[in-house]
């Protein structure tokens, strides 16, 4: 395991026309980024990673949703170049809705430096995806799971 962030698709994908924006977008981040990268912006695909030690796993994008898995994900470790992978993953968000789920190992404010920096240079409002829980979400969602297994603890 490791710090990672996923994002899901149904059996039915993104259109075409929001995709394509998103990867117009998502190139014009990774080429403004500043955070050091190796990558691959070719007409196809985007692909990307922090540089040698700085880097963990590629972020991948194909160039066609019909070529996007049902369940893809990116381990960063929390490496320099995962303020690039959740703003990208912000930004797919919003260009493509319901029909793609972002999650993460993180939560809402670890992200909030990926969502200002997609903000930055698009240059309009971007939300953190709804899937990537607050802090205070994380929280409950962990007392609750505490509660739930001392309860079967004394009952048993």
């Amino acid at each position: 395991m490791g710090y990672t962030h996923y994002w899901r698709t149904g059996k039915r994908k993104p259109g075409k026309k929001n995709y394509n924006l998103f990867m117009k977008e998502c190139r014009e981040l990774v080429a403004a980024s500043d955070v050091p990268l190796v990558k691959s912006c070719e007409a196809v695909s985007i692909m990307f990673n922090g540089v040698e030690d700085e880097g963990h796993e590629d972020c991948y994008f194909p160039s066609s949703p019909d070529q996007l898995d049902e369940f893809q994900f990116c381990k960063t470790a929390q490496k320099p170049y995962d303020i690039v992978v959740t703003a990208a993953l912000c930004i797919l968000q919003e260009r493509c809705g319901k029909l793609v789920e972002v999650s993460s190992d993180g939560n809402a404010e670890e992200w909030e430096a990926g969502r200002a920096l997609a903000e930055k240079v698009l240059g309009r409002p971007i939300k953190v995806p709804a899937g990537v829980e607050t802090a205070e979400q994380e929280k409950v969602r962990y007392e609750a799971r505490q509660a739930e297994y001392k309860r079967k603890l004394t009952s048993n």
